[in-house]
This record gives C-alpha cells, structure tokens and sequence, in this order.
C-alpha cells in the first residue's frame, strides 16, 4: 500500500459509521419493499449480532443457476450492479479439494445456484433502492 492509499484509507474509516448507517437503512428498505415477494428468503438480522452490510445477498427459492444467472442478466440490462459473487461452491474450490479432498455440501451447492447480491452501498439512493426492488420483483 502506498502513503497515498494509506492516507485516503484513513480518511475513509472516520466516514465508516456513516457508511454503515446507509448501508443499513438500503437494506432495510430492500427488506420492506421485498418482503412480499414469497420467492424470495430475504436476509435476517439476528438478535445481539451486527452484520457487516458489505453485501445484502437474497435467496431465489426453487430456482436454477440459469434462472438466477437470467435475473442477473436482466438486471444488469436495466443498470443494476446484482451478481452472485460466490457462484462456486466451498467444497468446489480447487484449494479446497486440493487440501480437504472430496466432500458433499448439498445446501451449499443448492446457495451457490439461488443466491444473488443486491448494491446497497452508501452511493445509492432511496429511489434506486425502489428500482432495485421494482425490477427484481418484476423478474421474478
């Protein structure tokens, strides 16, 4: 790291709960705007644990990894930055079979195919949450 980047890194931890606090209210108003939909599990806050708000991931139920990669797909057509970042499952990953051989994780490789990440970092906007919410409904 440079003394540059180090320099804008630190800058950047002061706005760190601002930061949060955005990211939190985006996913709490994806939460209510797509609480309806019964495709969808959406993500829960558990009692006395704090998420990191880095990624506000839901879960299609019943779907394929081409269903889900259309949505994609779809999204990314109306501008929406969703992905599914971890589309490998764990116990797929070439390090792990290497180190740890051969293992079944159903419910892993079943994630693996119905997950997708929604943005809602701090440079998004009360409307394009809606949009967000709108468009994936839409899709479903």
């Amino acid at each position: 790291m440079t003394e540059i980047q180090a320099t804008i890194g630190l800058v950047q931890l002061k706005r760190l709960p601002e930061f949060y606090a955005i990211r939190k209210r985006n996913a709490q108003r994806l939460n209510r705007d797509l609480q309806k939909a019964k495709e969808l599990v959406l993500p829960v806050e558990i009692q006395n644990r704090t998420p990191s708000g880095y990624l506000y991931t839901v879960r299609i139920k019943d779907t394929t990894r081409e269903k889900r990669d259309r949505i994609i797909k779809s999204m990314h057509d109306k501008g929406i930055g969703a992905d599914a970042y971890y589309p490998t499952p764990v116990n797929q990953m070439p390090y792990y079979k290497e180190n740890f051989g051969t293992f079944n994780l159903p419910e892993t490789e079943k994630a693996s195919k119905q997950v997708l990440s929604l943005p809602i970092h701090p440079e998004v906007t009360q409307e394009q949450i809606d949009y967000i919410a709108e468009a994936l409904l839409i899709l479903l």
